[in-house]
């Protein structure tokens, strides 16, 4: 008798458990069989590894390539800055894609050719792993590569002659605030057996505020050059002097930009300035026309120096792989 009650109960417990087992597996399979649903229905609407430029409700608009994508967000990050910003897609009002090197959108987006103004640079990061090069006249070329955001190396040649290498780095300080700088030295390619190789040398450091559209950079250094080239009596192998800089990138239209630039030599009192035009192709390669004229400082007094013929003036800029 006490035996049978025994295996009437276990019975019970075990309905109950098992009741219960069947019920926690029967939500399981509900919650993983919602879970495929939703993942099944969710369809991309943007292209990774593409521009865009995107507005939202609140007003702000942010350019930069897709790198991820969910049913609710979107990551973009942008090429000049490298910041990556995630976007609510309910916030999204305006979505313009610039697909491959197309720059020809409703808005401008952003200025892949912002770190070169004329001769002077920006401070804004580097493009990881990529080469390019700034054209003066097609003579004078200046050739970079960045080992990674914040470091590159700069070879300055003349004529397919490497005459110049230096040592760049950039980063950002805060939201459109950049710091940069570089070092380097000047080779005498002219140099014989009893002269020096060595023709000069400086040091640069650069601020630059703003976008890749509109921006503003500070700059000053020392550059020391043999002193050879004076015609005054020195005691040392090298007359250094300092400089400081200044130049401003606005982009009014899609595919044109205006730089304007100048440096100054103080223990020389003169310096020359500099106004061009960036005509943007593509992500790839630009063109900027202008000129350069002498400034001089007489009687305390900073004056364009008529005597002197402004220069014509035209670069191209590229990028590679």
């Amino acid at each position: 008798m006490e035996l049978c009650v025994f295996l009437k109960e276990l019975k019970t417990k075990f309905l109950k458990h098992y009741f219960f087992i069947a019920f926690i597996l029967f939500l399981g399979a509900l919650a993983h069989g919602q879970t495929t649903a939703d993942s099944s229905s969710f369809v991309p609407q943007y292209d990774t590894e593409t521009n865009y430029t995107l507005k939202t409700k609140s007003g702000s608009i942010h350019t930069g390539q897709v790198i991820r994508e969910t049913s609710e967000f979107v990551v973009l990050k942008n090429k000049i800055t490298h910041r990556t910003v995630e976007i609510r897609k309910s916030e999204i009002i305006q979505n313009n894609k610039s697909a491959g090197r197309d720059l020809s959108n409703e808005t401008m987006g952003e200025n892949l050719h912002a770190r070169n103004y004329m001769f002077l640079s920006s401070a804004f990061l580097f493009d990881e792993g990529k080469v390019s090069t700034n054209s003066h006249w097609l003579l004078l070329e200046n050739i970079n590569y960045a080992f990674n955001k914040h470091w590159a190396i700069t070879l300055n040649t003349v004529a397919f002659y490497p005459i110049s290498l230096g040592l760049n780095f950039a980063y950002e300080i805060t939201e459109d605030n950049y710091i940069g700088g570089s070092v380097f030295g000047i080779g005498d390619i002219t140099s014989g057996g009893n002269s020096s190789a060595l023709f000069g040398y400086g040091a640069q450091g650069k601020f630059t505020h703003g976008n890749s559209n509109k921006n503003l950079t500070f700059s000053g250094g020392v550059i020391g050059l043999n002193s050879d080239l004076f015609y005054r009596n020195s005691t040392s192998a090298f007359v250094n002097m300092a400089f400081i800089s200044a130049a401003y990138c606005s982009r009014f239209k899609k595919n044109v930009a205006l730089n304007i630039e100048g440096w100054y030599l103080p223990e020389l009192t003169s310096g020359f300035g500099g106004i061009g035009f960036k005509f943007i192709g593509n992500e790839v390669i630009c063109w900027t026309v202008g000129c350069y004229a002498l400034i001089n400082n007489s009687n305390n007094r900073v004056n364009l120096d008529l005597r002197a013929i402004p220069v014509p003036y035209f670069s191209m800029s590229r990028k590679f792989n």
